[in-house]
């Protein structure tokens, strides 16, 4: 393929591959052809001088300028598809795999690092539920103990100390034991930090990933409070507001037309009234088991008193069948418990 001079510069240490769109069809993509070193021939980067430190930190600025600024990201960053180019710039191939969080999941994300860097472990909980779904809420105590141990596990380690995927696997492992169900996107998004983690681990691995990513959160955190950023929200939710006050009328008619034509069913899921209504049944009918075996017993006793016939040795035989049948209706009940 014909190499091409012109660059598309992501910025001044990223490059990204020219489209040809002339020869680009349905099934086949037309890049540019780069002749670079990949990250992970190490002999090679050291022959050519080029600085693995600087590599790693444009990496690094690479996935967060990604992630936290424009919401679209590269998924599959691993050393494979990471070029070295002259004056150490990093140029990554196989756009095939992109990832996209809107700003909502972004703010929550980034909220998330920031509570579990504070030890704010009921705040993590908060965000990691937003993060994920769910059919029952999980036990919050437990979910923020194992939060805790997670983070007391890894936070005070450096990265040459921590095996990534170890780590997501151990996160992982906490969602589906309070079964939770990670978004397929955040899940993309951790995929490709752990990736430029493992690109790290490569090049530097005394490389602070923490570190470095501290003002790239700090700035997003303080994007939410930009006049611009306020004014949107505002108009967005009085468009909202609005939307709303013009939908109630017509949805509320809607409902009182329902409601005179009797067409209108209202559904109730109690959730485990099931049990509540077989408990129910099971203590009524011990209720009047009980009942039935206390009336043979006093019925019986009164037959044994006034010696109704027929008698056996002067005993009613009528009253001892009916201290015979409670007897066996006691001893029923006892073992059905």
């Amino acid at each position: 393929m014909e190499r091409v001079a012109q660059q598309v510069i992501f910025n001044s240490t990223i490059h990204i591959p020219k489209v040809f769109l002339e020869q680009t069809t349905t099934n086949v993509l037309t890049m540019e052809y780069i002749d670079g070193i990949k990250v992970s021939e190490i002999e090679k980067l050291d022959a050519k001088g080029f600085d693995k430190h600087l590599l790693t930190q444009h990496g690094a600025d690479f996935i967060m300028m990604q992630v936290f600024e424009y919401g679209f990201f590269h998924g599959d960053l691993h050393p494979g598809n990471l070029f070295v180019l002259p004056g150490n710039v990093l140029c990554p191939v196989d756009f095939g795999m992109m990832g996209f969080i809107d700003q909502h999941t972004r703010d929550m994300f980034i909220d998330l690092i920031a509570s579990i860097v504070m030890q704010n472990m009921s705040m993590a909980c908060r965000y990691l539920l937003e993060l994920t779904e769910y059919d029952e809420e999980p036990e919050l105590r437990r979910l923020e103990k194992d939060i805790a141990d997670f983070t007391g596990q890894y936070l005070s380690k450096s990265l040459k100390d921590i095996n990534m995927g170890r780590l997501l696997q151990d996160l992982l492992k906490i969602t589906f034991r309070h079964k939770l169900r990670m978004y397929p996107e955040t899940f993309l998004m951790m995929k490709s930090f752990a990736s430029v983690e493992g690109v790290a681990h490569i090049l530097d691995p005394y490389f602070d990933m923490v570190k470095h990513a501290a003002p790239y959160i700090k700035h997003a955190k303080a994007a939410r409070f930009t006049p611009k950023k306020i004014s949107n929200d505002l108009t967005m939710a009085s468009l909202e507001g609005i939307q709303f006050l013009q939908d109630f009328p017509r949805e509320s008619i809607g409902v009182i037309r329902q409601l005179r034509k009797r067409q209108l069913v209202v559904g109730f899921d109690f959730k485990g009234l099931e049990k509540v209504l077989l408990t129910h049944h099971q203590v009524n009918n011990r209720i009047s088991l009980s009942i039935i075996i206390a009336a043979l017993i006093i019925g019986a006793a009164l037959i044994l008193c006034f010696k109704i016939p027929p008698l056996f040795l002067g005993i009613s035989i009528i009253g001892i069948a009916g201290f015979i049948l409670a007897a066996v209706l006691g001893i029923w009940f006892k073992l059905g418990n």
